[in-house]
């Protein structure tokens, strides 16, 4: 017997009408839908549902379509303190060699990426030599020099203590923590904190490299002694040397992309970045997927992270504007994920205009541990959004979130991490 003919759109299968609500070309739109019957409004309440049509609003690609290898083939690691970096002129590329040796005495006064703390410390086990990187950003002033805002140090530092609380729950061994790399959900602000750590030597060179073209910083042969390695002001740098060679193909890597390796010799081998920014994106799209408010605090501090790293590569040195290409990769994947998150928690969780704290604490199911997160967030938020003294950029604030949405909570974003006067 043929089955009956459906009488109106809710007695499709669910299958078809999950299909529809997958085109719903605005939020207002999945929220009058899902208004309009019970059966319609289960639907759309259901993680699956909502976290698909979250990110088709959002206009989130898959990861293959970011293509970074394409993007970071402008700037290619080569050994941890070795990068190659695409000149200025035609067929023209720059490797840039960095050597701490000369203050070799100093380097316990300077900030490392996970990979160079385990190889100068062979019997840490991972997570003790994870434990020790993320130690690191509770001093960042001493370590890092004073490079941030100290409204950016204390960010960085709540990220680095929140990634240790995950670590320290009880369920940490059930879920299947990688025992020596950072790809894993419940390491995805460790994975962020080292990507920011692994392109701080590229930092070093802005800060203290002469604003020259490269025809000019050349001139006198194919090596250049971009500056010595030093110590003074409390500040530890390491010597630069930099050589220019003509040709047409990208520079081989030393190993092929994937995850930390160690070699004959028991040393570990680094990851690169664009293998890293691709982990940071499936893993935050996941934890996002779960609509598990949960995992917001975790996310929020993900994408602050990614605001500096996104700057970090988008120097002004003119002999090093090819890096802007990657800077502009990881742009695409901060403002999609971005998106994503302002559409998934109600419109930018802690940094909203719609803050909640009584509704929040009724999704977390009253959950203390979450509920302390997020008051910490918003401790770090508050000085900028509530100062009596600020009123005026307060309200500035708030007239962009109401117009522009998204884009609004982006503002907001690069506000709470630079802490901007």
């Amino acid at each position: 017997m043929a089955s009956p003919t459906p009488r109106s759109l809710v007695d499709l299968p669910t299958e078809i009408l999950m299909e529809i609500v997958w085109q719903i070309p605005t939020i207002e739109d999945a929220y009058h839908l899902a208004r309009s019957c019970s059966r319609l409004y289960e639907i759309l309440q259901s993680a699956a549902c909502r976290s698909r049509v979250f990110r088709s609003l959002a206009g989130v690609p898959g990861s293959s379509e970011y293509n970074l290898d394409k993007a970071f083939s402008v700037l290619v690691r080569m050994a941890p303190f070795k990068w190659c970096l695409k000149g200025t002129e035609k067929r023209t590329w720059i490797l840039i060699d960095i050597d701490y040796m000369p203050i070799k005495d100093k380097v316990h006064l300077t900030m490392w990426d996970l990979t160079t703390i385990r190889n100068h410390q062979r019997h840490l086990t991972f997570h003790e030599a994870l434990h020790k990187f993320l130690q690191q950003f509770y001093d960042l002033k001493r370590l890092w020099h004073n490079h941030f805002e100290s409204g950016t140090e204390d960010i960085l530092a709540a990220a680095a203590a929140l990634q240790a609380d995950i670590l320290r729950e009880p369920d940490n061994a059930s879920t299947g923590v990688p025992a020596d790399d950072l790809c894993s959900e419940r390491t995805v602000i460790a994975l962020t904190l080292d990507c920011l750590a692994v392109i701080r030597d590229l930092c070093h060179i802005e800060c203290h490299a002469t604003n020259r073209p490269q025809n000019w910083l050349f001139r006198h042969g194919s090596r250049v002694n971009l500056f010595a390695a030093g110590y003074e002001y409390n500040t530890v740098y390491p010597s630069v040397t930099l050589y220019r060679y003509v040709g047409t193909g990208r520079p081989k890597r030393a190993r092929p992309a994937g995850r930390a390796t160690q070699d004959e010799a028991g040393r570990w081998n680094y990851g690169h970045i664009e293998d890293m920014l691709g982990d940071i994106l499936r893993l935050s799209l996941g934890l996002l997927n779960t609509q598990d408010p949960r995992h917001w605090s975790t996310v929020l501090y993900v994408l602050s992270v990614l605001v500096l790293i996104r700057d970090s590569l988008r120097p002004y040195l003119q002999w090093m504007r090819k890096m802007t290409v990657a800077g502009d990769a990881v742009a695409k994947v901060l403002d999609d994920l971005a998106r994503y998150y302002y559409l998934c928690t109600d419109g930018g969780f802690v940094l909203g205009y719609w803050w909640d704290e009584e509704a929040y604490a009724r999704r977390v199911g009253h959950c203390k541990v979450s509920i302390e997160r997020a008051h910490r967030l918003r401790r770090l938020w508050a000085p900028k959004d509530d100062s009596d003294d600020e009123e005026d950029g307060v309200v500035k604030w708030d007239d962009c979130e109401r117009a522009l949405g998204t884009t609004g909570f982006r503002e907001r974003l690069e506000l709470f991490i630079r802490m901007w006067d």
